[in-house]
């Protein structure tokens, strides 16, 4: 019993379902495609030693040649490395729409990972990278589409609709 506990699964049960993990220690830069307009993050790494040869790193972020809250942008990037999928897509995935954000990582050794969010139905969202599409809760996207408005700076325009 305790082995077919395994032996009945299928392959996409054993699926990683994390969707891009970069760790922030190793990025280099990140560009991203929010709604039609393009951002990008870069990381800087400066190291310095005190008087007693401690050495100390420090690391700064600038959003499109501007300086980045190191909070903000933390909060955001943990988000983003942090969704995980509640199901893998094992159909093709084709949208003909736009993907509402596209994600490229660049790690310091030079790789690349692309990640694309598409709206998927009305409980989930596409994420689509290295020929996998990983189905998102939507609320989750739309967490990290928040964080990444606080990031850029773009101001979500309400308007009050008064009956």
């Amino acid at each position: 019993d305790t082995l077919s506990a395994l032996t009945d699964k299928s392959e996409e049960d054993f699926w990683d379902m994390t969707v891009s993990y970069v760790s922030l220690n190793s990025l280099g830069s990140l560009k991203v495609n929010y709604q039609g307009s393009d951002y990008k993050v870069n990381v800087s790494r400066e190291t310095s030693t005190d008087d007693d040869g401690n050495d100390t790193e420090t690391v700064t972020y600038k959003l499109n040649g501007s300086d980045l809250d190191e909070t903000t942008f933390t909060t955001f990037y943990n988000k983003l490395i942090n969704l995980a999928a509640q199901k893998r897509l094992t159909d093709k995935f084709e949208s003909n729409a736009d993907p509402e954000m596209t994600v490229d990582f660049t790690d310091v050794d030079g790789n690349k990972t692309t990640v694309e969010y598409y709206s998927y139905d009305t409980n989930y969202y596409a994420a689509v990278t290295d020929g996998k599409t990983y189905l998102i809760n939507k609320m989750t996207v739309k967490e990290l589409f928040q964080a990444f408005e606080t990031v850029a700076g773009i101001e979500e325009n309400l308007s009050l609709i008064h009956i």
